[in-house]
């Protein structure tokens, strides 16, 4: 990794977090999220992803975790 390189690990909770329709988040949701998002700060990005995937899924139950880690290197 070079300075200002970012590493994101992440469980499947969040490309598979469900909408009341039964619909996925998705990997392609998710890396649209991240060209968005790519210069946010790393508090705010997983702040965000979280606040985004919960808006997504509504009032639908969630049977994952969903979990999230940011790693930038200085």
């Amino acid at each position: 990794m070079h300075p200002g390189d970012k590493l994101f690990l992440y469980t499947d909770g969040i490309q598979e977090a469900m909408n009341e329709n039964e619909e996925e988040y998705s990997d392609e949701k998710m890396f649209n999220f991240f060209q968005n998002h790519a210069e946010s700060s790393a508090k705010d990005f997983i702040d965000d992803l979280v606040k985004d995937v919960k808006e997504y899924s509504g009032t639908a139950l969630q049977s994952d975790d969903i979990t999230a880690i940011i790693l930038k290197r200085i």
